[in-house]
């Protein structure tokens, strides 16, 4: 199994992710399908972690097996937090000053 197929999928499935959390922040929107493909990374995040704990608990090695365990930990944790507090909501806009 050609694993660079797959990595690649990933990359292109964020740039598409971010292109339209960018453009749903300037929008003003709240985005929907961002939280849904915020999911879908937590999920990826945690697989990850899964078989890198694996390959950790297998060879005790810290690096890179028990970094890269951590650093998955840390994605999921963020994009839990993402999720939870309802995504990265637009600014609000300030309502013009009176002179």
């Amino acid at each position: 199994v050609n694993i660079g197929i797959y990595i690649n999928i990933l990359s292109w499935t964020l740039v598409i992710y971010h292109y339209t959390k960018l453009k749903c922040h300037i929008v003003g929107k709240p985005p929907a399908v961002i939280n849904l493909l915020c999911s879908l990374f937590a999920a990826v995040a945690a697989a990850v972690a899964w078989k890198h704990c694996q390959a950790y608990a297998t060879t005790k090695k810290l690096l890179p097996w028990g970094f890269y365990t951590a650093l998955s930990a840390l994605m999921i944790c963020f994009y839990s937090y993402v999720l939870l507090a309802g995504g990265n909501p637009p600014p609000k806009k300030k309502p013009a000053a009176a002179i």
